[in-house]
């Protein structure tokens, strides 16, 4: 019989506060993590996203906190604000039955007190924490429990290495550390070992997402074009269009809003007020697209994003990892398009070595319809034209006369074989949606 929460003999408020939210069963990251953070054991863990990461580390912590001593005991560091404002959220809902339980956040633009602050739970960003904690001296860190670092490799790059360097030195040793992120990148080597003396790495490697299909859409040459015919096409719950500068950002928001859709855009210099405002809309669905850049939308928990497209691809290819998993989370399907240019090749040729699996697609008559292959000596990428390979499929080989209506004819053929293929295509993603709503049910019926 699979492991319930209930076997951790969790506190009865975390207890009732799991099954509000709906948390029955750990997830396999929160099933290897928690038991190591009870322990007090340094640990690294790394899992996709939307594998429960954050209540993997958030349940023992609320967990150890001596209520009874009003200093910080927890401290946690994201890249974004965005980010820090979730899991300040996360803490929240156990407040409810938890009532003596303090959090404060601390990002851009929030005030401290000169007092300094006396809650159980820090959560805030590099910079902040550091002005805080290093310079203000507002904040006493001789109680503290627990460090986590939460989407490292963004913590652990060169934007903020420096104030996370700082921010860590002065913190004792005898803290329980760890750290979370979706994938290990070179820069966090040097930092877990520095301070997470006696590391644990746990690695979750749980395969492809099968809720997600990664689509390569052939853009010949013209990404905007075709992306406003893949919009046309695709009719999204609710779509993100990511791209890897602001400023291509900017400029793929304001021709998509001039010509009428329904359009909010996402990125880094918003200011603070402005983001949140933004992504509150969001989820209220007051927009079909976002258009977002990757450091703002990075780990952001948007509720029903049914697809994805990659204008371009990161510099950074994990980053492609991060931008698919925004979709496809939990019991959704999702889809994840590349708007693809020969140029990108060798990168597409990564992303396959880690394991993604695309289908290359290509539009006939408006519709995206399966297109070509990879050639044989795997150079390059070769997309079939759609129009001709049906066309071919219909007339065969041998050559015929001509008769009277054979154009009415042929264009008939070649809609029921275009037809033939898009059922063919929802058969496939019909079987996949089966075959999670299956393993979803043995799941919880063990």
């Amino acid at each position: 019989m699979k492991q319930t929460f209930t076997d951790y003999n969790f506190n009865d408020a975390i207890n009732t506060t799991l099954g509000q939210i709906g948390f029955v069963r750990p997830t396999p990251i929160q099933a290897k993590v928690i038991p190591q953070l009870r322990k007090g054991m340094n640990t690294v863990g790394i899992s996709k996203t939307g594998s429960g990461k954050t209540h993997g580390f958030l349940l023992p912590i609320i967990e150890g906190i001596d209520l009874s001593n009003n200093h910080v005991q927890a401290l946690i560091i994201l890249p974004t604000r965005e980010l820090a404002m979730q899991i300040h959220e996360n803490v929240k809902a156990f407040m409810k039955n938890m009532p003596e339980l303090r959090t404060t956040l601390l990002v851009g633009g929030s005030s401290v007190s000169e007092e300094g602050i006396n809650s159980h739970i820090l959560i805030g960003t590099p910079g902040r924490l550091t002005d805080v904690i290093n310079q203000q001296k507002l904040v006493n860190t001789k109680y503290l429990k627990y460090v986590v670092i939460d989407e490292a490799d963004m913590v652990f790059d060169k934007k903020f290495i420096e104030e996370t360097d700082v921010l860590l030195a002065d913190i004792s040793d005898q803290v329980v550390f760890s750290i979370f992120s979706a994938t290990i990148t070179d820069n966090m080597h040097p930092f877990y070992k520095k301070y997470f003396d006696g590391v644990k790495i746990i690695e979750i490697d749980e395969g492809e997402n099968e809720n997600i299909q990664h689509i390569i859409v052939n853009s010949k040459g013209d990404k905007f074009k075709t992306l406003e015919t893949l919009m046309a096409d695709i009719q999204p719950y609710l779509c993100l269009i990511f791209a890897s500068k602001k400023e291509t950002v900017e400029e793929i928001f304001r021709k998509l809003q001039d010509d009428g859709h329904k359009i909010i855009m996402l990125h880094g210099d918003l200011p603070s007020r402005e983001r949140a405002k933004t992504l509150k809309r969001i989820n209220d669905l007051e927009f079909t697209y976002v258009v977002a850049s990757d450091i703002a939308a990075r780990g952001i928990d948007i509720d029903g994003v049914s697809h994805v497209i990659s204008y371009d691809l990161p510099k950074e290819l994990e980053y492609y990892i991060h931008r698919a998993g925004r979709t496809g989370r939990f019991d959704y399907t999702g889809y994840s398009y590349i708007l693809y240019d020969p140029s990108e090749d060798s990168d597409i040729k990564k992303l396959e070595r880690k394991g993604i699996t695309f289908a290359y697609y290509d539009f006939y008559q408006g519709h995206l319809q399966p297109a070509g292959v990879r050639s044989r000596d795997d150079k390059k990428m070769a997309f079939d034209n759609v129009e001709t390979a049906m066309v071919n499929k219909v007339k065969g080989r041998k050559k015929v006369k001509v008769k009277p209506g054979y154009k009415k004819k042929q264009k008939l053929a070649l809609e029921k074989l275009r037809k033939k293929a898009k059922q063919d295509e929802i058969k496939t993603r019909i079987r996949k949606q089966r075959k999670v709503r299956k393993q979803t049910s043995d799941f919880n019926n063990d």
